[in-house]
């Protein structure tokens, strides 16, 4: 079983891994037109705090069904298949799009996502939101950093999701969101379900929610490969937890859905850093620092901006059921759906690809440090 501790501090391991520049590479590239983040240190302070966040664990069916409420799910639930059908289709004809330009060597000709730009009227966020969001981050550093160090195939994910989470609490702090304070809470709530599904399977023994377990199951299994990990990962993530943290939260004001294609922005800048610097830590197919993969990195975007979307619609599914038989007939649902997914994305059960676990590990062993 891996235990989440560390050796390091956060700050060494911020160092070497240099998310100080992770939010903007470029100045063309910033959202805030911030090339220095030096406030980004304090996330060292916060190493010893615990932070204290109870769980939302999404809803169960407690009471007997009646007859009207089974007829009233049988409708919902047709409904809402509906829905996740025609979502899921317009992510996968992204996906297609994306995997054509690599096989036919093109880089894509358009952008199809146009980022939303900072709030005009940004309300004041507390410092204590800020010191619960960089504690976070401390939290994610010190577990990335056991994973990072044993080389374990969940590290990229955890990588990628860390400088995620790091920069958007940056533009938070930054005054890049209407509402930054509601944000942090969302942010939390939503990390807490990924960091306990990891516990739940490696420290525990207990089986997280399916699509989760199917990913961990298959970085075990000693044949993913990078990319896969991170596809798998991030369809549990966000297919599968997100829509559950929006119903939890009843995040669907004006404001609330603002701030959530918001975060999109902050997806768009980090997402071919971190998949790159991911790459060359991890991965010995090369898949992630071809310039091809590189190149076509805002389509791959763009599939996850279509996902997230997806999920949103997913949570005001769940917040507009009419009984609480058929809001957990529409968790089964997706549950099934992305685990289902989840297993399509392993393409390297042989090991074809180069990517056997003894392959991956010298390349971390040589190139992590």
């Amino acid at each position: 079983m891996h235990v989440w501790a560390s050796d390091r501090n956060s700050a060494q391991a911020l160092d070497d891994l240099s998310l100080r520049n992770c939010f903007t590479t470029r100045p063309q590239d910033s959202l805030m037109g911030i090339t220095q983040r030096d406030e980004i240190s304090r996330v060292s302070l916060g190493v010893a705090r615990q932070l204290s966040l109870s769980t939302v664990q999404p809803p169960h069916l407690t009471v007997q069904a009646s007859v009207e409420e089974w007829l009233a799910f049988d409708s919902f639930s047709a409904q809402q298949q509906q829905r996740q059908t025609s979502t899921m289709s317009r992510s996968l004809l992204l996906c297609v799009i994306f995997f054509s330009a690599v096989v036919a060597q093109s880089n894509p000709l358009d952008v199809l996502y146009v980022p939303i730009g900072p709030s005009a009227n940004p309300q004041p966020v507390s410092v204590a939101q800020v010191d619960r969001g960089f504690a976070l981050v401390d939290e994610m550093v010190q577990r990335w950093t056991v994973l990072d160090q044993a080389c374990s195939p969940n590290a990229p994910f955890a990588f990628l999701y860390l400088n995620i989470t790091n920069a958007s609490i940056v533009a938070i702090q930054n005054g890049y969101f209407d509402d930054g304070n509601r944000l942090i809470d969302f942010i939390l709530i939503f990390a807490r379900r990924y960091l306990n599904a990891y516990d739940q399977y490696y420290v525990q023994g207990v089986s997280p929610s399916a699509p989760w377990k199917e990913a961990f199951r298959y970085a075990d299994s000693g044949r993913s490969s990078v990319l896969e990990n991170l596809l798998q990962g991030i369809n549990a993530h966000i297919n599968f937890d997100l829509g559950i943290i929006v119903y939890n939260l009843t995040y669907i004001s004006p404001t609330d859905a603002i701030d959530y294609n918001r975060v999109n922005d902050i997806l768009f800048n980090v997402a071919a850093p971190s998949n790159t610097e991911a790459g060359y830590r991890y991965d010995p197919t090369g898949t992630l620092t071809n310039p091809l993969t590189v190149a076509t990195t805002p389509l791959a975007v763009d599939a996850i901006v279509a996902q997230r979307v997806g999920s949103y619609t997913n949570g005001l599914g769940l917040i507009a059921a009419p009984n609480q038989v058929a809001r957990n007939g529409q968790l089964k649902v997706l549950e099934t759906l992305t685990s289902v997914g989840a297993v399509t994305f392993e393409t390297n059960r042989f090991g074809l690809l180069g990517s056997t676990s003894a392959a991956r590990t010298a390349y971390c062993q040589t190139h992590h440090l």
